[in-house]
């Protein structure tokens, strides 16, 4: 493997490889999470919370969801 023989060779490279890197990691705006149910301020029944809702998660990455009930961590 050679050098870049001149800056203008070394910026194309770091713009070429900054794209790469960009493409290669999910966009913040494009990772979240919606809770479908229950929804906002809906009152539920003591007893077992059933949370539902989708991710952008998939075959790629693996993210995890917590609930957090009266500053409790589930």
């Amino acid at each position: 493997m050679s050098l870049p023989s001149s800056s203008q060779e070394v910026a194309s490279f770091k713009k070429w490889y900054d794209e790469q890197k960009e493409k290669q990691q999910p966009s913040n705006n494009n990772v979240g999470v919606k809770i479908t149910s229950p929804v906002t301020d809906q009152k539920v029944p003591v007893g077992e919370l059933k949370v539902l809702g989708t991710s952008t998660d998939n075959a790629t990455t693996d993210y995890q969801v917590y609930v957090d009930l009266n500053d409790i961590r589930l």
